[in-house]
């Protein structure tokens, strides 16, 4: 196949400097605020995803934890990521629009504390897949249901914009 192998999971003893800092005390069990943590679903660069039960509900209620990286949360904290900026842009949108309801919408957000800094983490709906999932093969563009996104002048899940 070539090229590099990708690690099975994201480098968590790499630090902030090195331009990373995972929080290390996430693991399946273990709870963050209100939520705790069932399994992971993934993670990049700048954050883990995991789905989590969240406590404070009134009946059984799963969500999507995404919890950034303590360079990623610099970035935005010192306004150099538009991550947050795009979650207000949705929540400002027309529901009417084609594709809102297949945008991803923030419920919450708020901070956890490591050993080594704090760490946002955005509490969503969890979703059954990548919007990358969505596109027909040979085709170039995004599909008709990321309108809202693009509209919005964001893009999620590495898609192009137009």
């Amino acid at each position: 196949m070539g090229g590099r192998a990708v690690p099975p999971e994201e480098p968590l003893l790499s630090t902030f400097e090195e331009g990373f800092g995972y929080i290390t005390s996430a693991a399946v069990g273990r709870s963050l605020n209100e939520y705790q943590l069932v399994c992971k679903l993934g993670w990049a660069a700048n954050s883990s995803v995991w789905l989590a039960l969240d406590h404070s509900a009134d009946t059984r209620t799963f969500v999507a934890l995404k919890i950034l990286t303590l360079q990623a949360s610099a970035t935005i904290v010192g306004g150099h990521s538009p991550e947050r900026d795009v979650f207000r842009k949705i929540e400002s949108a027309n529901p009417n629009s084609p594709g809102f309801n297949h945008c991803l919408a923030l419920k919450r957000f708020f901070i956890a504390n490591s050993a080594a800094g704090g760490h946002i983490c955005f509490v969503t709906e969890p979703l059954s897949s990548s919007v990358a999932n969505f596109r027909v093969p040979g085709q170039d563009g995004s599909p008709s249901h990321c309108e809202a996104h693009h509209r919005t002048g964001s893009s999620r899940s590495g898609l192009p914009s137009s």
